[in-house]
């Protein structure tokens, strides 16, 4: 009677045959659920313990510093370069782009789109000369906006096309927050125009290109570093290296040679992203051109990053060979599937654990274990 006991309360059992069958059944729909979940509003609370944006974000901001190529420098310029319609003077970016080149930088892209010809015909021609004069070395950006995808065509009169053009198009989330990039988007006759980040990149490093075009996909996640200065909540955080636009000027003016010769150093060779940033020290004064980041601090905040700082992340994801892309949904479901069976067969094989107190601890542990692994193994890979 003793001996029929201890085995009736005996130790782990695993299920068999028809039970096991179940339970992988049920695993595999729990797994399938989680792939449409997001879209029924009324468990918001379970999407945003399985949403996988959430978890990349923890990811990025939980990880530490990561280096910042030392070939990216952003130049920026603020309200200053506006007229009174909130415009881009173009007699004045024309004027500090010029000023800039005389610094020798391998290649500039510009963070902005030249889509019409202004009244002012004075910062057109400027424009258009400076164009001219470096068309070899310089990008503007190009933005899809009509409803089949594509760019409208710049003027005639800048003699831009797709070899001085990269697509300037960000990928916001249902959220608004900005994670991935798109490393090419409709041109020009709907044809394909790499991103400005990609561009600057084939310039600086075609290896990094290629690395990046072996992957097989067509979006991946941006492996953010840093911002360039807008937070301001009083902690220290990595920003890229930057300067505003009107130093270059200044040093050519200068009686300093020495001006000259430090910002060359910094600005030869380089790839150079110029964009608009209005910065104050310690400040940030306009919203204008902001996006929301994972690097937010505040879930409710307003914007946290300028798009020329967003560029620079993604070409030093790019450079940094930081490639992570979004697992395919089968393989979601193939672990999803794995992860909840392993739960259903270990709570099922607890079933004749005696006393209750040694069921529930074997319960826990084997639970925590599954989790750990959940989380760590996909952060690896």
């Amino acid at each position: 009677m003793s001996s029929r006991r201890e085995k009736r309360t005996g130790s782990i059992a695993l299920p068999r045959g028809r039970r096991v069958s179940e339970l992988l059944f049920v695993a595999l729909v729990m797994a399938l659920l989680t792939l449409f979940i997001g879209d029924l509003p009324e468990l918001e609370v379970v999407e945003s313990t399985v949403d996988d944006d959430t978890f990349s974000d923890l990811v990025i901001t939980t990880r530490g510093e990561m280096p910042i190529d030392t070939s990216i420098l952003v130049v920026t310029y603020d309200g200053s370069i506006l007229d009174e319609e909130r415009r881009v003077r173009r007699d004045l970016l024309a004027e500090g782009l010029a000023y800039l080149f005389a610094f020798e930088p391998e290649v500039v892209g510009v963070d902005f789109m030249i889509d019409d010809m202004r009244a002012d015909t004075l910062g057109d021609e400027m424009l258009a000369g400076v164009i001219n004069d470096y068309r070899d070395r310089l990008i503007f950006g190009l933005y899809s906006i009509d409803s089949l995808g594509r760019a409208p065509d710049p003027p005639p009169f800048f003699n831009l096309d797709s070899s001085t053009l990269g697509a300037v198009n960000l990928r916001p989330g249902e959220d608004r927050v900005i994670r991935s990039f798109t490393p090419a988007w409709p041109g020009l006759d709907g044809e394909p125009i790499d991103l400005l980040s990609i561009r600057l990149a084939e310039r600086i490093d075609p290896e990094s290109v290629d690395y990046l075009a072996r992957f097989d996909a067509d979006e991946f996640v941006i492996d953010y570093t840093a911002g360039l200065g807008e937070h301001n909540d009083g902690s220290a955080r990595q920003v890229f290296p930057s300067l505003p636009i009107g130093v270059f000027r200044d040093a050519l003016f200068s009686e300093e040679t020495e001006d000259d010769e430090m910002l060359r150093q910094r600005v030869a060779g380089k790839a150079i992203l110029v964009g608009y940033a209005d910065i104050r020290p310690g400040q940030v004064t306009d919203l204008v051109d902001r996006f929301y980041t994972p690097l937010r601090t505040e879930e409710n905040g307003p914007p946290d990053m300028y798009g020329v700082a967003i560029h620079a992340n993604i070409l030093n994801t790019v450079l940094q060979r930081r490639i992570i892309t979004g697992v395919p949904s089968w393989i979601n479901v193939l672990w999803g599937t794995l992860i909840v069976f392993l739960m259903y067969l270990w709570s099922e094989s607890l079933r004749t654990v005696r006393p209750e107190w040694k069921r529930t601890a074997l319960r826990w542990t084997g639970w925590l274990l599954l989790l750990a692994i959940t989380l760590v193994v996909p952060i690896f890979l």
